[in-house]
């Protein structure tokens, strides 16, 4: 946009649709000056019209007042379930701040907040006004048998989002089996903000999370919240492969370890994605707070992740890193692993090899994968194929 002197955006935020608050909160956010326009006319109903008024009370539209805030000293509680009977307004006030700092909320976190099992709400407040709210979900406590199948790609289970992330995309296949709690939301009131009330919601979370092994978040990766998740003791553990439409950002998912077993995950989670971030081509000019640490050698967890990759249906992304260490061991005509890995177009691939499609591509990417394993160590291979298959079956 540097071309032109005046450009006009435009989109919808209040309410559900489109990319509501991610407008905001993290394109215009991005640009050092702007002249903010807001329409409240209503253009598809009338003023006025009570269907209207109805569904926004209904479904808590509208963002919270932002007035002036108490400046005493905030005292964290828990919100309790039943306070959507009792005092409706205290939970109203709560979603509201959270949904007016959060780029993806839909009616259903509303009814999740209400009712769904696996929940727990604290809130910062300060004569009786909230300053600071955190929404923690229950994820992982999978079987090893489904945890290794997530892996594997044979199996994706509704729900828990981080865990099963780290199974499904991670170089753990046990990863699932552990107990984790995901901040699902968290925000303070813009008055309030930058007084460390965020930093404590969490470490009062992490104090009393008895029975878990970790603390999780999943965001979309910019530095400044990166900081503000680092100085809460966080660890990176994922990096994602493509930018989210809402936020234009990359997805970057982080772990506080809890446990000897959450830190023996997040401390493997981080070694691996230092090992492989150049090799990650999305993050090459991110700024990261990561040392690189190439190696060129296949280890245990190359043959781990190629296994998958080749015999089941781990996903092309995981394993890129490894596949490009594969190709540095083998000096074998593998032309649609060549081709992928050096980033040649899609539709370029299929046409110079005759394949019919994407879906073509991968199987031919999977058998290409399966003969270099061949090629390194036949035994070894095979081994690894005969176990890896027999995670599709599982009780």
């Amino acid at each position: 946009m540097a071309a032109f002197r005046y450009v006009l955006l435009t989109t919808t935020v209040q309410g559900y649709e489109g990319t509501g608050q991610g407008f905001m909160l993290k394109f215009c956010a991005s640009f050092p000056s702007l002249t903010h326009r807001e329409l409240h006319t209503p253009l598809r109903w009338a003023a006025g019209c009570p269907l209207e008024a109805f569904i926004s009370t209904l479904l808590l539209f509208e963002d919270g007042a932002m007035g002036a805030v108490p400046q005493g000293e905030a005292v964290i509680q828990p919100l309790s379930r039943s306070a959507w009977a009792a005092d409706p307004a205290l939970p109203s006030a709560f979603y509201r701040l959270l949904a007016s700092a959060h780029y993806r909320t839909s009616p259903l976190d509303l009814r999740r907040m209400m009712d769904a099992p696996g929940q727990h709400f604290w809130l910062s407040m300060s004569e009786g006004e909230l300053l600071a709210a955190l929404w923690l979900v229950e994820e992982g406590n999978l079987t090893a048998d489904l945890s290794q199948a997530v892996w594997a790609g044979f199996r994706r289970p509704r729900g828990n989002l981080v865990a099963q992330s780290l199974a499904a995309h991670g170089g753990s296949p046990l990863a699932a089996t552990l107990r984790g709690l995901r901040v699902s939301r968290i925000a303070v009131h813009p008055r309030r903000q930058r007084h460390g009330l965020g930093q404590a919601l969490i470490d009062h979370a992490r104090q009393r999370s008895t029975g878990c092994d970790y603390l999780s978040v999943s965001f979309g990766y910019t530095p400044p919240l990166w900081r503000f998740w680092q100085q809460c003791g966080f660890q990176l553990a994922r990096l994602g492969s493509h930018r989210e439409a809402s936020s234009g950002c990359f997805t970057a998912m982080a772990l506080l370890p809890l446990t000897a077993a959450g830190r023996a995950l997040a401390d493997h989670e981080q070694r691996r994605l230092a090992r492989d971030l150049p090799w990650l081509e999305a993050w090459k000019n991110e700024p990261l707070p990561l040392a690189a640490a190439p190696q060129s050698t296949l280890n245990d967890d190359d043959w781990l992740e190629l296994s998958g990759f080749a015999f089941a249906h781990r996903p092309l992304s995981a394993a890129a890193p490894a596949l490009h260490r594969l190709l540095l061991q083998v000096d074998l005509p593998v032309q649609a692993l060549r081709m992928t890995l050096a980033q040649r177009d899609e539709r370029d691939i299929c046409t110079a090899l005759a394949l019919a499609g994407r879906k073509a591509l991968l199987t031919r990417l999977r058998q290409e994968t399966a003969r270099a394993l061949a090629y390194l160590d036949g035994e070894r291979a095979q081994h690894r194929q005969a176990e890896v298959e027999k995670l599709q079956f599982f009780n």
